[in-house]
Formats: C-alpha cells, structure tokens, sequence
C-alpha cells in the first residue's frame, strides 16, 4: 500500500535545479531527513502543517548537500498528490533599520497543478505531497554532536535573553519602549520584539529622524546599538545609558538631531550626525569611511555613505 510523505523543496533550490513535477505524475527526488533541532534553521516552513491529509512525514528536497552518517540522503521516486507553493509576508525587522524578514507565521498558500514551468518562480517553498511504495527506505535522522551543540546555543541564548529582559537595565528598556508607544504611537510606527530588547520608531512625518535601538544576546558583550536618523551609537546596557536612550528619543520626537558634513582642507571630511537634548547637552556619532576627494579621478562609495552625501546636511523636522 502506497505511503504519504511530503517534500519541502526551498524556493532557490527549485529555481537552481528542481525538477518539474504535475499533478499524477511520477517523479524523483534527494531527499534528507528534517532534523527537529536543526530544520528551523533550513526553512521555517517545516513547521507548517498545510498538507491537504493533515500532518505527514516531510523530508527536505536537497542537491547540494553532501551524505552523511547523521544526514543520509536518498533518491526517492513517487507519485505526485498534491503542489503547495508557499509565500510570506515581508515584514521590516525591529531595531534593524533597513532590513526585513519573512514572516513566517503568516503563510500565504496556493495550490498549483504543476511545478518548475516558470508561473510559480515568486513563490518563496514549495510543498509537495507524494506518495511511494509501502515499502520504500526512507532517509532518517541519526542525533550528531551538531545537533547537540546547537539545541545547547540555542537554549542558553533563550536564557541569557530572559535573564538580561528581567534585570534592571531590560525592565528600563521595556518601560521606555511603553512610554513611546503611550506618546507616540499616533505618529509613528513602533516594532518592537516582545522583550523590548529591540525597538524601532519610525515617524509617519516625512524628514523626521527614525530611531532604532538593539540589545545584544551575546553571552559577555552586553550592550545596546542605537540608530538615530544616519548615525549609530553603541553604548553599554547600563542604567545610565538607557537614560542617554531617552534623551535620544526626546530629542529625535522634538526635532532636535542633525546631520553634518565637516569640511576638511583636502576635501570632505566625517559625516556626523548630532542629537541634542533639551539642555544643551548633546551626542555625537561620527562616520569615518567616507573617502577624500582628491580633484580628479575616480573611487567607490558604499551606497549608504553615497546617499548622506546626496541629502547633504540638515536638520531632521520634529514628529508633531
């Protein structure tokens, strides 16, 4: 009697060297087993149940992988029941300006009648649910010290963010991360991670300066990147430079941060961007990477750094 199995097939890896595959079909593939320690970091979706039957075994479709004793893989033939094309939402990351991530726990499913025609190239996993002889040798997990060392990282990573999220300096950050959603979630888009380690504050006005901050997870470097408008701060996780976090953000919501290009005598010098708090005092970050310019020839500037240049100096506007 035949067995229901189902094949995760990674959106690259389909567009690189998947095979084709129809509805009723017969067709192959190398499978690898789906390690529940280590898959999450293959493909989120493994964690997905969106087979058409309810929950069944699913292995990863994989071409570039190498055969081991704890990862055998096999050639598996079967009869194609079922194609599931998989999507998620791209959404920004907190505390990370500039980048984003698959949401993961929002899929978008379409069921397709074929794969590999170039119709489904948007989709970012395909599923495919095959049936094989009753018979067939499947590929199996072996437990590796791999797998060991990383359920190890992973759960004293999870600790070291619960203790750090529970301490002094976490329950400050939590309390600033409230406070700016209680005064400024009308006019700003706030993301935040459930621990508030990592925030991002985004004003709806247009010239206004962002803020992003993040905590660091290592285990003996403790400390909070900031973001503000251009510039980037790193400051210790102490209580005194979540107070120095505030005024940042006092300052970015009231319009008081600035971007600057110092002129130097052979050219354009840092670029610094200046946040002022309500007294005077106020705090500088300073980009060094810029390249001199000479007066001819030719040279190459990150986009970043290429961009400040175009906004040249400024002062960013309040979020009112």
């Amino acid at each position: 009697m035949p067995r229901r199995i189902e094949v995760l097939i990674v959106g690259w890896e389909q567009q690189c060297c998947g095979v084709p595959a129809r509805l009723g079909e017969t067709v192959s593939y190398r499978l690898a087993a789906l390690d529940p320690a280590l898959a999450p970091a293959l493909n989120p979706a493994i964690a997905l149940d969106v087979s058409a039957d309810g929950a069944v075994p699913r292995f990863l479709s994989d071409n570039h992988g190498e055969d081991s004793a704890e990862a055998p893989r096999l050639n598996i033939s079967g009869l194609v029941a079922g194609i599931t094309g998989v999507t998620y939402p791209s959404v920004p990351v907190a505390g990370m300006p500039g980048t984003r991530t698959s949401d993961t726990a929002r899929p978008q499913l379409h069921r397709l009648s074929e794969l590999g025609t170039g119709d489904d190239a948007e989709m970012n996993d395909y599923l495919v649910l095959l049936d094989v002889p009753g018979d067939t040798v499947l590929p199996h997990v072996v437990p590796s010290t791999e797998r060991t060392v990383h359920q190890e990282r992973e759960a004293y990573t999870a600790r070291l963010r619960a203790l750090r999220a529970q301490g002094e300096v976490g329950m400050l950050l939590r309390e600033l991360a409230d406070d700016a959603a209680t005064r400024f979630g009308a006019r700003a888009r706030i993301l935040r991670s459930d621990d508030a380690a990592a925030v991002t504050i985004e004003p709806r006005r247009a010239g206004a300066a962002a803020l992003h901050w993040m905590r660091s997870a290592e285990d003996g470097a403790d400390g909070i990147r900031v973001h503000l408008g251009d510039g980037v701060w790193n400051l210790p996780a102490d209580v005194e430079q979540v107070e120095v976090l505030r005024e940042f953000l006092d300052a970015a919501a009231a319009g008081r941060v600035e971007e600057r290009i110092v002129q130097g005598g052979d050219g354009l010098g840092p670029l610094q961007t200046v946040a002022t708090a309500a007294d005077g005092c106020s705090w500088t970050a300073t980009t060094d990477l810029l390249a001199r310019f000479g007066r001819g020839g030719v040279f190459a500037m990150a986009r970043p750094l290429a961009l400040r240049l175009e906004r040249g100096a400024h002062r960013y506007v309040a979020w009112e």
